[in-house]
């Protein structure tokens, strides 16, 4: 699927392919300011409507804890669902686990392959 649109935000790249997923790749340390940001330029891309947000981290280097409850702050109000891709199926397992205990508001689970991630978050 073509990119329609790529915008960039405090060490995020926020891209939309035309599929109803907003798609933000996260790079270097992300901070609350920096979610907040990312935040920001979806809900101008949204129109005040929820999104469906598929979640990159894979260039990151780090996130601090503020930035962590920003995402699930921010999250309950602007994510229809959100899928978070991983590289390693362990850190999948572990942290699909503590979403369940931390009990987000919106659907929100981890994945080690783009498609099935994708294909989860159409079935929303």
């Amino acid at each position: 699927m073509a990119v329609i649109k790529t915008i960039e935000a405090d060490n995020h790249r926020i891209t939309i392919v035309g599929d109803d997923i907003i798609r933000v790749y996260s790079r270097g340390d992300v901070t609350k300011e920096g979610v907040e940001s990312v935040f920001h330029e979806i809900s101008l891309i949204a129109n005040g409507k929820k999104m469906l947000m598929l979640i990159d981290p894979t260039e990151e280097k780090s996130m601090n804890n503020e930035a962590r409850k920003m995402i699930k702050q921010l999250g309950e109000i602007h994510c229809n669902g959100m899928a978070v891709i991983t590289r390693k199926d362990h850190i999948k397992r572990i942290a699909n686990i503590l979403i369940k205990i931390d009990n987000p508001k919106f659907p929100l689970k981890m994945f080690t392959d783009n498609t099935e991630a994708e294909n989860w978050l159409k079935s929303l």
